[in-house]
């Protein structure tokens, strides 16, 4: 959903048929990928049975299939490397969905993980898990 030009800057990337999406269980991604585009981000969400969208600082918003769509607001951190914070979060979510089956649990502990990775630098910055039940 990304691409780099030839002076490395990313951008979103439009996917030409976004229907392919309808073969996964759960989606993560940014507003970023699609422009802040919640027309498509909508529309992406009648793919697949859990879209997480994650809003940066403003947290995430989580569409399940039968359910409203619901937000959960990000903890306050200083930030100092955001760089990979979705990663932690998708990373983070199907751990704890996998053990849990609670989406909303999920969600909780994946906001909590980016939220940490985001206060140091690049792999420093990841948390345990150790950490991460300290940190809720």
């Amino acid at each position: 959903m990304r691409q780099w030009d030839a002076e490395h800057r990313v951008s979103p990337k439009p996917i030409p048929d976004w229907s392919v999406l309808a073969k996964a269980d759960i989606i993560s991604m940014s507003e970023a990928d699609v422009a802040g585009d919640w027309a498509l981000i909508a529309h992406i969400a009648t793919l697949a049975n859990i879209l997480l969208v994650t809003q940066s600082a403003d947290g995430a918003v989580v569409f399940e299939k039968g359910q409203p769509r619901r937000h959960f607001p990000a903890r306050q951190v200083v930030e100092v490397d955001p760089t990979g914070a979705g990663d932690v979060f998708a990373a983070a979510f199907t751990l704890r969905y996998a053990e849990s089956r609670d989406v909303g649990r999920a969600v909780k502990f994946a906001i909590g993980a980016a939220g940490v990775s985001v206060t140091g630098k690049g792999m420093g910055g990841v948390p345990g898990r150790e950490e991460m039940e300290v940190f809720l």
